[in-house]
């Protein structure tokens, strides 16, 4: 019974998370086919924004935030990356273009420079063509003998050869379209940016590092403070001072110890990381005595609280230890890249500084600091954590940029403006497309759910009874029995029906629905919502009072249930909106309460606050999961063996675990104590409660007419037995059933049927959250499954659902009534009443036979089986043949056994659209009989594709990104961020984009040695630079004294040219190193004597003394960089 609510079991542990993360990349790729290596491309990017928050933006802003989350913004994109291997094949194509079959040459096209920035195609004649190579040629080789010939004449030389050609260009059949398809395919190609899923945690966890960074170092906790203004306001009369004190202070210790649990487990992460990281690198000798480690200590420190070794040696940052970082984890084409290593190891305090727990929390987390952690437990929606305002407020906000920024904006051709700043950072608001959020039953953005279920349940009821008046008002023709008139006259009854609730869903739902807009608070629309649901609410008085006063086919009774219906739902529609009225003109500070914003704030809102606090709790537990692995791989570790290897073995074996989990119980439990929002993230949508509050109504209006109808029926048939009893005629008595054949069978069938059609309501919601949790936890595959494709095909379908639920329940109840009250009807009706006994004393002798022979095969089976093999083979043939010998005789019974299941399997299953009732095998000629559950599942899909926990931190980084630009995630700080991530989660690796192939171990090796070079020549470019500044120093008083000892001016010079020769000799071993360096001496000299008459006039001549010693520091470092140490600087 548990299954059927949906009851499994669930993979839990770290090798659970890695699949939910495949998971999220299979439901964010918006490509035809599923990229299995779970890459996000920046075209999946630009769909999710403008699905989600109505967001449209331009290809270069998808791909920068593609590249800048991930941290990719220095690597070459797509088509640059290939335009140096095709750059070869396109010449030769395009010179076998130019060449036709008979040897003769075909027009070339030109892209011709016009006026400001237009580009115009031109004709270029083969003769033409090779003139001006011809003449260009002469032209370099008149540039390289005579250097005297200006840009002016070159430009000229260029406009005469495009003015002889111009006439051809207006003869050329070929227009823009053939540039315009080789940009369009471009775009494509860079569209094809993409991320893995270990740059997909490297933003995911950002969050969840600085609030590691603000408890552990800064010892604050970074959330938001709670409201108690209006719980004072409310209760301040009517309680004493003293209670009401007591219970803000219960309140707000509750408050804060929910907070408390928020933060990540251990709160010395970032610290073991490191530990790990640098332990690894110690294990596999990448660490480096005279550069990294600093000092030793025997043993290492044991960390009493995790159990994890705490490393004793003092370890350094260097480019070395850095590269060595990145080698580690797979990226040797980032540790080649010297302006990467530079930066990250600026991150990390800077050459030489301790790698400590703060300074790789400062690595880790600099690059970030944007992001407003105290958002993370606030009910407000991610777009308003970013931005601090809603999405229909974006052009409001963009009109309030000043007149300087709107032309700054419009001279670059920037399509953003700028938006609020952070710590005066520079950034940009999106454009927004109006959505018709309050319609958006794929997204669920608008206000309230319970306004959409009211208001669909009125719609509805409104739709039924709409169709009845016109249904009474328009007259049948009478065809004849002729089958095309009849065939015309359905066709154009369904196309009115269709046409009926169309209109009526466009004039109903969406005015009122304006009333429920969760990004725009105003007034207006609120009251025309009202104001038309009254209007609507009388005109439906109006039509039944005009309906129930003349004499029509219908029921008086009936339309004045579904006219009170009707008015219940409306008034339900009227009270919601009522309330977002009110919140619409709550002031600020009380709509902040704590309290008060449950009624005031939106479904919308706070349901994505739970979102939040679940994407928060569901990285907490990735985070003990994968460190639980690290420990156990600790304290199982043996002597000399490899502590990653161990907790890539303890993955393996120990990664997974499963627990029961899903159920009705489960699930109703989850929902009481909100735990299925705020740890699981699931997320019920608002198209399944509306299905479920119509099968709700649906199921009393049966049990309604069912019972009304059982009575009415028994009066009629006990009447027509009075009246055939009168006649005397007995053949029509004996026909007639009695009242209690009517009314015992029925009434039994109506409560198995209503039992029934109450278990297909309840099963709804605890099988959405298991199905949910299936694919999350992979228990029903995503990424790698070729059938996963089918769910992405139509989207669009996912409004079948609603009509299927309801049906479906109409559909599963009437078979049931059927099957059950009609054979308990033949069962109490006469005629047929010896029939009925005989079928069924032969159905229970055969079932007891059946059970009999089950009983002996069990005794047979025991004593003669073990397994699959005999224990007694020739016991066991005997058996054998008996029992085959016996079952051809009641194979029967098997067939009409497994018909009855089918049928009632059937009739549940009917009901059903949650589930697979045929399997995928059962197909003809490759056509499924039911992919009715298709739909559904579909719908679970789109909802998480854009409601999942992580799906939701995701959209923010995304805004983050694109609000701050370059100010929000840079490389370096991606790559630290790379390197926590592949430390913690070393299985995870093998997602990461392999591309360095050809990357070899000597490339690395000559690296190491430039950098070490680097280092030796900083180190005595310091020593020279410090060595001129004590130098100047000294002579500092005698320079002061010019007039007085004009000798040490000479030998402050002598000195400063000694100090060159001494300190740099080592690092001028070439010519040109030389020559500059005579230079160097120049410099300095000049700089001297051009300051020496400052030095004697200046009245603060120590001011003017410094200024020499800066300036020459600067011209030290600018002929450093000249002869070979620019990668120090």
């Amino acid at each position: 019974m548990s299954s059927l609510f949906g009851a499994f079991v669930r993979p839990v542990g770290a090798a659970a998370d890695v699949k939910e993360l495949e998971y999220i990349a299979a439901i964010h790729q918006t490509g035809k086919l599923i990229d299995e290596g779970a890459f996000i491309t920046a075209q999946d990017v630009s769909v999710f924004l403008r699905s989600k928050f109505g967001i449209k933006i331009q290809k270069e802003d998808a791909i920068d935030i593609v590249r800048g989350l991930s941290g990719s913004t220095r690597l070459p994109l797509p088509e640059e990356a290939n335009n140096s291997e095709g750059k070869q094949e396109k010449n030769e194509e395009e010179n076998e273009d130019n060449t036709s079959e008979a040897g003769e040459e075909k027009p070339n096209i030109k892209a011709g420079l016009g006026s400001g920035d237009d580009i115009e195609l031109a004709y270029v004649d083969p003769a033409i063509e090779k003139n001006n190579n011809l003449e260009i040629d002469e032209k370099s080789d008149d540039d390289e003998s005579d250097n005297d010939k200006s840009d002016d004449d070159e430009e000229q030389h260029y406009a005469e050869i495009l003015q002889d050609v111009a006439d051809v260009r207006r003869h050329w059949k070929f227009k823009r379209d053939i540039p315009k398809k080789k940009k369009e395919k471009i775009q494509d190609t860079q569209l094809l940016v993409k991320y893995d899923i270990v740059q997909l945690m490297t933003f995911l966890y950002i969050p969840t590092l600085l609030r590691l960074k603000h408890t552990r170092l800064n010892n604050s906790v970074p959330f938001a403070s709670a409201s108690f203004y209006g719980v004072q306001l409310c209760i301040d009369y009517l309680l004493p001072s003293k209670w009401v004190s007591l219970f803000v202070q219960w309140k707000e210790n509750k408050y804060k110890k929910m907070k408390q649990e928020l933060l990540p487990k251990p709160q010395t992460l970032i610290r073991d990381v490191l530990t790990i990281l640098l332990r690894s690198l110690r294990d596999d000798g990448k660490l480096r005595n005279e550069v990294d480690v600093v000092s030793i200590t025997d043993d290492d420190d044991v960390n009493a609280e995790t159990c994890i070794p705490q490393l004793s040696q003092k370890i350094t940052v260097s480019e070395h230890l850095v590269r060595s970082m990145l080698v580690r984890i797979g990226e040797k084409r980032s540790a080649l890249d010297d302006e990467l290593v530079s930066s990250m190891v600026e991150a990390a305090g800077g050459e030489g500084a301790l790698l400590n727990e703060l300074s790789f929390a400062r690595a880790l987390t600099a690059d970030v600091e944007a992001w407003p952690l105290e958002c993370e437990d606030n009910k407000t929606t991610s777009f308003y954590d970013v931005y601090g305002f809603t999405e229909n407020e974006c052009i409001k906000q963009r009109k309030k940029k000043t007149k300087e920024e709107r032309k700054v904006v419009r001279d670059t051709g920037d399509d953003l403006e700028g938006a609020q700043n952070h710590e005066n950072l520079p950034s940009r608001i999106p454009r927004y497309k109006n959505t018709l959020s309050y319609i958006d039953y794929a997204a669920d953005t608008f206000q309230s759910t319970m306004f959409v279920i009211f208001l669909f349940t009125f719609y509805t009821i409104s739709a039924i009874f709409l169709v009845f008046v016109l249904n009474d008002r328009v007259k049948d023709s009478d065809c004849n029995g002729d089958f095309l008139c009849l065939l015309g006259k359905t066709i154009i009854d369904w196309l009115i029906f269709a046409a009926v609730l169309i209109a009526s869903g466009f004039i109903i739902i969406l005015p009122i629905s304006l009333g429920n807009n969760a990004h725009s608070l105003r007034i207006l629309p609120s009251l025309f919502s009202i104001a038309l649901l009254v209007v609507y609410i009388y005109l439906s008085d109006l039509a039944l009072d005009t309906m129930t006063g003349n004499s029509l086919n219908m029921e008086q009774n009936y339309m004045m249930l579904l006219w009170t219906a009707m008015t219940v739902a409306a008034c339900l529609t009227l009270f919601t909106l009522l309330k977002n009225l009110l919140a619409t003109l709550t002031p600020d500070k009380l709509r902040k309460n704590m309290f008060l914003k449950q009624i005031m704030l939106s479904s919308n809102t706070l349901r994505t606050a739970k979102q939040k606090k679940a994407a928060t709790n569901k990285i907490n537990l990735m985070i003990e999961n994968a460190y639980q692995l690290h420990l156990n791989a600790e304290k199982s570790l043996l002597d000399g063996a490899n502590a990653e290897h161990q907790t890539i073995l303890n993955f393996v074996v120990n990664g997974e675990k499963q627990v029961r989990c899903g159920g009705l119980i489960w699930t109703w439990k989850g929902l009481l104590k909100k735990t299925i929002f705020s740890d699981e993230g699931v997320w019920f949508h608002a198209r399944l409660m509306i299905a479920q509050t119509m099968q709700v109504i649906v199921s009393v209006l049966i049990g309604i007419f069912w019972y009304e109808g059982t009575f009415a029926l028994a009066d009629k048939v006990e009447k027509d037995r009075l009246k055939a009893e009168e006649e005397g005629n007995k053949f029509a008595l004996g026909l007639i059933p009695t009242r209690g054949a009517i009314v015992y069978p029925f009434m039994i069938g109506g409560i198995i049927t209503l039992s029934f059609m109450l278990l297909l309501i309840l099963v709804y919601v605890p099988t959405t959250a298991a199905m949910v949790l299936k694919f999350r936890s992979g228990v029903l595959p995503s990424l790698h499954d070729p059938y996963f494709k089918r769910f992405r095909k139509c989207p669009d379908a996912i409004y079948f659902n609603s009509g299927n639920m309801i049906y479906g329940l109409v559909g599963s109840s009437s078979l049931f009534f059927f099957i059950f009250a009609g054979l308990l009807f033949l069962v109490a009706w006469e005629p047929t009443r010896p029939a009925m006994i005989a079928v069924i004393g032969w159905g229970l002798g055969l079932t007891i036979t059946v059970v009999l022979k089950m009983l002996i095969t069990g005794c047979f089976r025991s004593r003669n089986h073990k397994g699959l093999y005999r224990t007694r083979p020739g016991a066991a043939n005997l058996s054998s043949l008996a029992l085959e010998c016996w079952h051809l005789g009641l194979a029967g019974g098997v067939l009409l056994g497994r018909l009855t299941q089918f049928l009632l399997a059937m009739a549940f299953w009917i009901g059903r659209i949650d589930s697979v009732l045929l399997s995928d095998e059962v197909d003809m000629l490759g056509y499924r009989f039911d992919t009715v559950p298709h739909k559904f599942v579909t719908e679970i899909l789109v909802h998480d594709a854009h409601r999942h926990p992580y799906i939701e931190r995701m959209g923010a980084m995304y805004l983050m990104r694109y609000k701050y630009g370059e100010n929000f995630s840079s490389d370096a700080g991606a790559a630290w961020r790379r390197i926590f991530i592949s430390t913690l989660f070393p299985w995870v690796l093998k997602y990461k984009e392999h591309v360095e192939e050809n990357i070899e171990d000597d490339q690395l090796l000559k690296k190491e040695e430039e950098s070490a070079k680097r280092r030796e020549a900083k180190a005595k470019l310091d020593v020279f630079r410090s060595s001129l500044f004590t130098k100047v120093e000294e002579h500092e008083e005698e320079l002061h004294k010019m007039e007085e000892g004009q000798e040490y001016v000479a030998v402050f010079k002598k000195e400063l040219l000694d100090l060159v020769d001494e300190h740099l000799k080592d690092v001028s071993e070439r010519e040109a190193e030389e020559a500059q360096l005579v230079v160097l001496k120049d410099k300095l000299i000049a700089k001297v004597d051009e300051h020496l008459e400052d030095i004697h006039k200046a009245e603060d001549k120590a001011a003017v003394t410094a200024k020499l010693k800066t300036e020459l520091m600067d011209k030290v470092d600018t002929h450093a960089r000249t002869i070979g140490l620019r990668a120090s600087f």
